[in-house]
């Protein structure tokens, strides 16, 4: 492992960038602005797990993303799962894909089990509660009800949900533009 750019990212020796398959990790913004509640801690999380140790890759239907980055669960020689392991920390949340992947519902239990306990940014992190809240059956997103992005969701692909905990437990994960 050469470099760990935040919670979900990393760059081996060979040249590939690595995004781990199943989770999000707050966003660190590298530009000198804000980031994302719990992003630097999800940041140095990742970094204590995996910096200078050889990591194996497995992989599952999808090998890259649209960025061109290998999707992998990224594993310690010890066999632990980093993907999982950062979710049980509450230092990512669940990154639902259309296609899928196949641990999602293990991860899914490793959510829940912190959102339970309230570990990392479940415990850590505030964000000012909507009325409710819109999923999308398609892309797993859920919106704020005012969001442009939930609004054009089609009435087929519309889930509402009471809270925003409802949405998490049930997988989905938080739009990155109005940051539910």
């Amino acid at each position: 492992m050469v470099r760990v750019f935040d919670g979900d990212t990393v760059l081996l020796d060979t040249g590939d960038k690595v995004r781990y398959l199943g989770i999000d990790a707050p966003e660190v913004d590298h530009e000198g602005g804000p980031s994302d509640c719990y992003a630097l801690q999800a940041w140095r999380r990742n970094q204590e797990l995996v910096e200078g140790r050889k990591v194996l890759l497995r992989y599952d239907q999808v090998l890259r993303d649209h960025y061109g980055r290998l999707l992998a669960y990224v594993h310690l020689p010890d066999g632990s799962c980093v993907n999982a392991r950062l979710l049980r920390e509450g230092c990512a949340v669940l990154f639902r894909t259309p296609k899928g992947f196949g641990r999602f519902d293990g991860f899914l239990r490793a959510q829940r089990d912190a959102m339970k306990a309230k570990a990392g940014l479940w415990g850590a992190c505030r964000v000012k509660p909507a009325p409710f809240y819109v999923g999308n059956k398609r892309s797993w997103v859920f919106h704020r009800p005012s969001c442009p992005f939930g609004t054009q969701t089609a009435e087929r692909n519309v889930v509402r949900f009471r809270s925003r905990w409802d949405a998490l437990w049930e997988g989905y994960r938080p739009c990155r533009r109005c940051r539910p």
